[in-house]
């Protein structure tokens, strides 16, 4: 019977032991709040990071959709994703120039660097989140 009473409670401290090792490292797989951060991208007349050819012309949600597909498939976990169209913000003809498409993500601090080459940035104000738009 000791041997059992012994056994359960090794079994107990080991247990809770791992439990709280993810806390003392540094590597721990819970991210916290402080770790995300919100990047923001400004969309071109034909100079983005994806490309797509539409046949018709898409909604908002199919484009938001492909774009998340595309970053998705570049292993960046999003998050949570937003965006905003200004109607009318055509500043030139140029490939580079604005549409007036924007995209917000919120990622791991871990996958910033990845947004920053595709020429995303950190914001800190984020338009209000749709609820459709929330990838968790």
């Amino acid at each position: 019977m000791k041997k059992i009473i012994l056994s359960v409670i090794l079994c107990c401290t080991v247990f809770l032991s791992f439990g709280k090792c993810c806390k003392k490292k540094k590597n721990c797989t819970k991210k916290t709040a402080a770790e995300e951060v919100w990047m923001r991208y400004d969309e071109t007349k034909c100079d983005n990071p994806w490309q797509f050819n539409w046949f018709a012309k898409p909604t908002e949600a199919q484009i938001a959709g492909a774009v998340k597909g595309n970053l998705e498939d570049r292993e960046i976990n999003i998050l949570q994703m937003t965006s905003e169209y200004e109607e009318g913000l055509i500043s030139c003809e140029a490939c580079h120039c604005p549409n007036g498409r924007r995209f917000f993500v919120r990622v791991h601090q871990s996958d910033a660097g990845k947004l920053k080459a595709l020429k995303f940035y950190e914001v800190k104000d984020v338009p209000d989140i749709r609820v459709d738009d929330d990838t968790k």
